[in-house]
């Protein structure tokens, strides 16, 4: 059962066996909580979230061999030495934020 097939089973306030049956208050509580879940669905998973969330916090540069100052997540170069040189604030191989010192 799909959570839009459960939305809409509880919307018809089903009855449960031997006798009982499920609230008014209790069905429309339910449908809210599997709508709010289906939006997060939408949005991605709890570990796709969570790994967004992560490349957002700035992370300090590490040297490679050559002395470049590279994406801690990747390894690729953050610093550009042309037009003056400039120090990316975001890795353009992953989109790790880069916490450059000041």
């Amino acid at each position: 059962m799909t959570e839009k097939e459960a939305i809409e089973e509880l919307g018809e306030n089903i009855r449960l066996p031997f006798g009982g049956s499920i609230s008014d208050e209790a069905s429309k509580l339910a449908i809210k909580a599997l709508e709010e879940i289906r939006q997060y669905r939408a949005i991605g998973t709890v570990e796709e979230c969570r790994e967004a969330m992560e490349k957002r916090s700035g992370k300090k540069p590490v040297k490679d061999k050559y002395n470049h100052d590279c994406c801690p997540n990747c390894g690729w170069i953050v610093y550009k030495d042309e037009y003056g040189g400039r120090y990316l604030p975001y890795c353009e191989n992953c989109g790790q934020a880069i916490d450059w010192p000041e």
